[in-house]
């Protein structure tokens, strides 16, 4: 999934999670390897995230777990 993530961060999309949360844990495992290819970021940066992960996309907050389907269609990335 390295283009996918790679096109979720040209597109401006920015993930904050906490590495003990396990829904963060959960999104960060759908990536895989890929992962790294995202703007992650620490939820503790933003007072205003109150659950993670959230997902900021188009100045929009999307809070939990994302499927790459909703992503995909937030930011008009492909993946697969």
């Amino acid at each position: 999934y390295d283009e996918f993530a790679r096109c979720l961060k040209e597109k401006g999309a920015v993930i904050y999670g906490a590495d003990w949360c396990k829904f963060t844990q959960e999104q960060r495992g759908m990536f895989g390897a890929s992962f790294k290819y995202l703007e992650y970021r620490d939820f503790s940066e933003r007072p205003d995230i109150k659950v993670t992960p959230t997902w900021i996309i188009s100045g929009k907050f999307y809070e939990r777990v994302q499927s790459f389907d909703k992503l995909s269609e937030l930011t008009g990335c492909t993946y697969g």
